[in-house]
């Protein structure tokens, strides 16, 4: 749980969510449990005194991933549905994720960092897949979860702003499946293609890497949170 109470103090609410887990429950169920709460929070906006403009992100590990997925894949909304839930939006205005997964897909995470990275349980839990073995053979079964959920693919110069924090230890290839899970290269590789296309990404690697504006993600979010309208 991050430090919340520098947002407190300055009066910006807060809200922990829950949502399934797989393997019960495979993508795409969690990334979408995640947006039904950013709608629910904007249907009920006006009764609990939100700024429906002005929602942010924030996350470890795979709630990393499911965040960046949301900060940068197209609105989910149903503006024509009779769902009053449904029409709401689904995008934030930023979010400031750690070691966060930018990728699922073996083919590319293994060219990152090697094939250590398969041993972790989430690359095939993820996509409903019995095992690392499972997927791999079974390629054609998983290739399009892989690629709709890889939050690298949805990257574009109008997606919202965008803080990635990353540990230090950038040892290549990945020593094992935990490393490689959490390795700093899923920062670097984001980076790498925000900057290509001009989307505002700032990357915080201790002794590697670090943002000319922000000095943090705290930093960060209470300067997207609280800019003049």
């Amino acid at each position: 749980m991050p430090d919340l109470q520098p947002f407190l103090t300055k009066g910006i609410s807060c809200a922990a969510i829950n949502y399934r887990l797989a393997p019960d429950y495979p993508l795409p169920a969690p990334v979408h449990d995640a947006a039904r709460a950013i709608q629910f929070f904007r249907l009920m906006a006006t009764a609990w005194d939100i700024n429906p403009k002005r929602i942010a992100l924030t996350a470890p590990n795979a709630g990393g991933c499911t965040a960046l997925w949301l900060l940068l894949h197209d609105d989910l909304a149903n503006p024509q549905g009779t769902n009053s839930l449904l029409r709401q939006s689904s995008r934030v205005c930023a979010a400031a994720v750690q070691v966060p997964q930018t990728s699922i897909n073996p083919k590319i995470i293994t060219a990152w960092l090697g094939s250590n990275v398969l041993q972790h349980p989430m690359i095939f839990q993820s996509v409903g897949g019995k095992s690392r073995d499972d997927v791999l053979e079974n390629e054609a079964k998983y290739q399009s979860l892989y690629l709709e959920f890889s939050p690298i693919n949805h990257v574009d110069a109008n997606d919202p702003p965008l803080f990635i924090t990353c540990s230090a230890e950038m040892g290549l290839p990945a020593r094992d499946a935990s490393h490689g899970i959490h390795h700093p290269i899923f920062g670097v590789k984001l980076k790498e293609r925000s900057d290509s296309v001009g989307h505002e990404c700032h990357l915080l690697i201790p002794g590697f890497a670090k943002s000319p504006t922000y000095s943090d993600s705290t930093d960060f979010l209470l300067s997207k949170l609280l800019a003049p309208p």
